[in-house]
């Protein structure tokens, strides 16, 4: 059962980006999503705390006229510069440094006058716009179907054809980003299998270590061939077996970035740019193009 909306949202703080002049952080009331925006062209910020936007979740699929409106076309290839074959398709994407969730797209406000207003304290309604018109809104509309955004699903690989089932007699699947977002979803005392999303991947011939000891390349899991492998416990600083609940081999269609990390034994660990690392000296998960050279990571095929 898909949740996939683009609701509308209001901005709760409003900051510079610390690693670049002309990008601003924006939160979201009641949400906690965190997004990249540019600035405007004499510098000041974009939106401000108290505006109302869209937001437009990862995984969105934007119609040819948003890319254009919301500066994502590229005039010379013909098509959108986001995700996907067709640059149209939202996806977590770290700017220099720090990720965002999703993009944001503005409201037109009216004052008392019936006038456009920059002041979100006098804003007395709030407009979507799009090729068709304007459409008056409140906070939490859904705005998809009125600006023709869809949800991206991933085609089903050939070698599966003919080979995928319904099984939702077994269970009902929800998919979205975050919590907050469906706080009325479930019922009390309902029991649920939650899978947190992480960024990034491991190339087929990363190694992982299983309980035993024994170390074994991604490729390998992915056939099936095991059931649990070692993982880090931060909390407790050590190493426990953890199940494997999900396996997935795909291709790289965002064209992300490689990065091999050498280990002082010598042996290798390649992964996305995106993909979270320990590090020992920072004491928190790092992207994989963050990791310096000399830091201290975590890692049990040391």
């Amino acid at each position: 059962m898909s949740t996939f909306s683009c609701p509308v949202v209001r901005v709760a703080s409003v900051e510079d980006h610390p690693n670049a002049d002309r990008l601003s952080l924006v939160r979201l009331e009641g949400l906690g999503y965190l997004c990249i925006s540019g600035k405007l062209e004499d510098g000041s910020p974009r939106y401000r705390a108290g505006d109302w936007c869209v937001y437009i979740p990862s995984a969105a699929v934007l119609p040819e006229w948003l890319l254009k409106e919301m500066d994502f076309w590229d005039e010379e290839k013909g098509k959108g510069t986001l995700a996907g074959s067709d640059g149209n398709r939202v996806k977590p994407l770290r700017l220099r440094g720090i990720f965002s969730e999703g993009v944001l797209y503005p409201l037109n406000a009216y004052g008392e006058d019936e006038f456009l207003t920059n002041d979100p304290a006098k804003a007395v309604c709030w407009f979507v716009e799009a090729p068709i018109g304007e459409n008056e809104v409140n906070l939490g509309d859904d705005t998809s179907s009125f600006l023709g955004i869809t949800k991206y699903t991933p085609p089903i690989p050939v070698h599966m054809a003919g080979e995928v089932a319904n099984v939702s007699e077994a269970a009902t699947n929800y998919d979205f980003e975050r919590w907050e977002s469906v706080p009325d979803i479930f019922d009390e005392n309902i029991r649920v299998n939650a899978v947190e999303k992480a960024h990034g991947c491991l190339h087929a011939d990363s190694l992982v270590m299983l309980p035993n000891g024994e170390q074994v390349t991604i490729s390998e899991i992915v056939a099936g061939n095991y059931s649990h492998v070692l993982s880090y416990d931060i909390t407790n600083n050590t190493y426990i077996t953890r199940p494997i609940t999900g396996r997935m081999r795909r291709p790289n269609t965002e064209n992300k970035t490689w990065v091999k990390l050498i280990i002082e034994n010598g042996k290798t660990l390649t992964l996305t740019e995106d993909h979270p690392v320990y590090s020992r000296d920072r004491k928190d998960w790092i992207a994989a193009g963050d990791i310096n050279s000399g830091e201290d990571i975590e890692s049990p095929i040391m």
